[in-house]
């Protein structure tokens, strides 16, 4: 469900039914259950304690940082509120790449808040890579089958040039660092892996 994504959206529902468009969702569905298969797209204006009651009754929310600094949209407001629980999508054609979704989602945040590191506390990296992974798997309801590399898990994966100039030289420990800060899918991606093919063939299994 695109949700609250832009601030005319709000004032046309609070207009024709008296709440917001989250509101409106919470008030509709029916039970807990519904909720953990509905997936806020862009909550960037939704109201803390709003979304507080959505992630409590099991939804899920994906944002979309490269579509809503294109559009003008706005800075999702609530990250601490989720405690960095969000997948990453991508909602128009400006550019698609995901490395740039992780990293517009950092970077956003520190804009807003004038400081640095803000996604979470420690490795900053791999929660971002958990927000383009783990975290999209359970807004998708396919956790537990999608998002990681492990045995009994969909052969989802990216084969990366580690010989790409924004890796060059850069030790393992702060590879995927690299790779999110510093660059692109067009230089990094050599292939990518669904369901254990390749989708281009020239790494083929």
């Amino acid at each position: 469900v695109h949700l609250e994504e832009q601030p005319k959206e709000i004032e046309d529902c609070l207009d024709a039914h008296g709440m917001t468009p989250m509101a409106l969702l919470l008030s509709s569905v029916e039970s807990q259950d519904h909720l953990s298969r509905v997936c806020g797209v862009h909550c960037t204006h939704t109201e803390a304690a709003d979304l507080e009651r959505f992630l409590a009754a099991g939804g899920n929310v994906c944002v979309c940082p490269l579509t809503e600094a294109a559009l003008g949209d706005g800075v999702f407001k609530s990250m601490d509120r989720t405690r960095g629980r969000v997948s990453l999508g991508t909602d128009c054609n400006a550019r698609i790449d995901m490395f740039e979704e992780m990293r517009w989602l950092e970077y956003s945040q520190r804009l807003a808040r004038g400081r640095r590191g803000v996604v979470s506390a420690g490795d900053l990296a791999a929660k971002l890579f958990e927000c383009a992974t783990i975290h999209g798997a359970t807004a998708l309801g396919l956790e537990g089958e999608v998002g990681t590399i492990e045995p009994g898990v969909w052969a989802d994966f990216a084969a990366i040039d580690l010989s790409a100039a924004s890796l060059r030289d850069i030790d393992d420990e702060n590879l995927l660092g690299a790779a999110i800060f510093g660059g692109a899918s067009e230089g990094l991606v050599l292939d990518t892996c669904v369901a254990g093919k390749w989708t281009d063939g020239r790494l083929g299994v």
